[in-house]
């Protein structure tokens, strides 16, 4: 296989960073963003080489998105966009390119085992089987199940005040003062 030339490479970079960029878009404004996350999971695991199977390199890629995801938050919090999602996926999917690009990695995934499916048909059984009470319970009991666990709904009103101010509540005190988090 012949080696691109260096000038080929350069050309190559801006014309998927902006390709990213529109994917993002387009499926923000298709109403289609849930699909992005997933999407940055594939791509970041096309990228890693530890593990053996598909499972284990997805697995990887959850660790680290969910850790760079704490890191860049804090940054995501005092830039102007916000947590816009068209921004911070955007802004993930060029990190991938440049960093595979940096790497000279090509995006590869190993192939699916039968060892993924039986352990992803096993997490698939017992997540049914922790959901069962809260599927089958009314109203009153599924705050019943959210109050029990006080930290729990902590939590969720803190996610929910984060999402309505844009950003981490400590960086933009004024906001977050003004957002009822028992709402």
């Amino acid at each position: 296989m012949p080696i691109p030339s260096p000038r080929r490479v350069q050309l190559r970079i801006p014309a998927l960073v902006a390709a990213a960029w529109l994917l993002v878009t387009a499926l923000y404004a298709a109403r289609a963003a849930v699909v992005v996350p997933p999407l940055l999971l594939v791509a970041t695991a096309a990228l890693l080489r530890g593990g053996r199977g598909l499972l284990d390199r997805l697995m990887l890629a959850g660790a680290v998105l969910l850790g760079a995801t704490c890191v860049d938050g804090l940054v995501f919090a005092f830039w102007p966009w916000g947590l816009h999602p068209v921004a911070v996926a955007g802004t993930a999917a060029t990190a991938l390119i440049l960093l595979a690009a940096w790497s000279r990695r090509r995006p590869r995934l190993p192939r699916p085992r039968w060892s993924d499916a039986v352990a992803l048909a096993a997490a698939g059984v017992v997540g049914l089987v922790a959901a069962w009470p809260v599927w089958h319970a009314g109203a009153d009991r599924r705050l019943a199940i959210m109050l029990d666990g006080e930290d729990l709904a902590r939590h969720a009103a803190v996610f929910d005040a984060i999402r309505r101010t844009g950003g981490y509540l400590f960086a933009d005190r004024a906001r977050a003062s003004t957002t009822s988090t028992a709402a």
